[in-house]
């Protein structure tokens, strides 16, 4: 982390821990205000993963949290930002990942890396034709893998008010009055129900 710090220039590495309870100590102990942190930093008594997260989150609201994970599943991915972090990014990407994510997260923003914005993380779902717009159908697909509106938002760089409308529009579209019929019609796709 020292080598990206020196890298991108914007701030000094204070601590660098190897568990949950070091970095907690070191939060205290050095009011940081940026957080680049492993998901799993397994030892024994000492939290880690989602829980590490979520601690972080209550404790620190203010302290921007970055993660750093092996991980490429969706669910983990979409859990971390409804937690609020302010990034996400694969260990496999190389560092200019991390080093935009950091500007990213600089301008207040929220950085979700390339490597969870694949089509690979999403499985297609097949979904009739009904006059829908590319958008809505991607849109669609990804409410259709458990991701939520503000989760999709992240990951494609979109507003949550624009991917809450194109959700609306799409259930209109399809005849859906409320999203409890939406999460029933997708999990009928899910099932091999295939159309269009």
């Amino acid at each position: 982390m020292k080598l990206v710090a020196e890298i991108w220039g914007r701030c000094d590495v204070v601590a660098e821990v190897a568990n949950g309870r070091d970095l907690v100590e070191a939060i205290e102990a050095e009011s940081a205000d940026l957080v680049i942190t492993d998901l799993s930093m397994a030892q024994a008594g000492s939290t880690d993963g989602l829980a590490l997260i979520k601690l972080l989150r209550r404790r620190y609201p203010r302290v921007r949290v970055v993660v750093l994970t092996i991980s490429g599943s969706a669910v983990i991915v979409d859990a971390l930002v409804g937690l609020g972090v302010s990034g996400v990014v694969s260990k496999r990407d190389d560092v200019d990942e991390l080093l935009e994510a950091l500007r990213n997260v600089e301008r207040a923003g929220t950085h979700v890396g390339k490597s969870f914005q694949g089509e690979d993380l999403v499985p297609e779902v097949s979904l009739p034709e009904a006059d829908l717009t590319k958008a809505e159908i991607d849109v669609l697909r990804q409410l259709a893998n458990n991701l939520s509106v503000t989760a999709i938002a992240a990951r494609s760089s979109r507003s949550v008010a624009t991917i809450s409308k194109q959700k609306t529009s799409a259930m209109k579209k399809l005849g859906l009055v409320d999203t409890m019929q939406l999460y029933t019609y997708l999990r009928s796709l899910r099932g091999g129900v295939r159309t269009g």
